[in-house]
């Protein structure tokens, strides 16, 4: 299995998505520096709900080869974790963030534990996963910055 989940999740509501787009704008001169990178722009963030059982294998969040939705020119892939995966009080089991390369060795997983609130950026060409949720259920944003038109990969 490669994929399992997530499942459709509600839009959310305007006011609520403009104030995550206009934080994540406020940090990307940070993420710039960070990555090395022009970005465009933060414009939109999705919601997505992993159920008991679900999970997104190991992927890239970046495509090899151009196409019309920019898949291509995605540089920095953003998480925010809505609930919380550990601690006292779990919202739910599993459902790590695993992100592979980052110490040498592509198959060395590194768990990201989930934290409500939350947020992890990493470099979209990065092979990572989303272990299978064991209890409950998963809630993150997603979001990616793309290069700026024009600007070397």
């Amino acid at each position: 299995d490669h994929h399992v989940g997530p499942a459709a999740s509600p839009v959310l509501r305007e006011p609520l998505h403009q104030a995550i787009v206009e934080a994540i704008n406020r940090i990307r001169p940070a993420i710039e520096q960070a990555s090395g990178a022009i970005l465009e722009p933060c414009d939109a963030v999705a919601a997505l709900r992993y159920p008991e059982g679900s999970f997104y294998g190991p992927h890239r969040d970046l495509a090899e080869t151009p196409d019309e939705n920019g898949l291509h020119r995605r540089e920095v892939s953003i998480v925010i974790f809505v609930n919380a995966g550990a601690g006292a009080a779990p919202a739910f089991g599993g459902g790590r963030l695993r992100l592979y390369g980052l110490e040498g060795n592509e198959d060395d997983g590194v768990d990201v534990v989930p934290e409500a609130g939350a947020l992890v950026a990493f470099p979209s060409r990065l092979r990572h996963e989303v272990t299978r949720v064991t209890q409950g259920e998963r809630q993150s944003l997603v979001t990616w910055l793309l290069t700026a038109e024009g600007e070397p990969l």
